[in-house]
């Protein structure tokens, strides 16, 4: 049977070395860290003019396509809402335009 490994450099803040076995039923503790520079909001349903402004502020880049849709509201996103923003973040977005299906 294959033994699951896993980074021990990353259990409970210590560095233990190379990757090891971890045998079955050890317990592991994992420490997520804040996320430096904050999470990513929910943009759906928000309008394309306060994403904007709100992209220009946590400092993310946007790409947007168009959809059947509400004019001007935000459909869908990706990433999803509350991952980690870093730097120059692509965040896609669909945004409808007024039509119908």
């Amino acid at each position: 049977m294959d033994v699951p490994t896993f980074d021990c450099a990353i259990c409970a803040g210590r560095t233990l070395g190379a990757t090891r076995p971890l045998a079955l039923g050890y317990g592991v503790t994992i420490w997520v860290s804040k996320a430096r520079y904050g999470a990513l909001p929910n943009f759906v349903g928000s309008s394309l003019r306060d994403v904007q402004r709100e992209s220009g502020r946590i400092k993310v880049r946007l790409r947007a396509r168009t959809a059947p849709g509400r004019a001007g509201t935000v459909l869908r996103q990706t990433p999803a809402p509350g991952v980690a923003i870093g730097p120059e973040l692509r965040v896609r977005l669909v945004v409808g335009d007024g039509s119908r299906r």
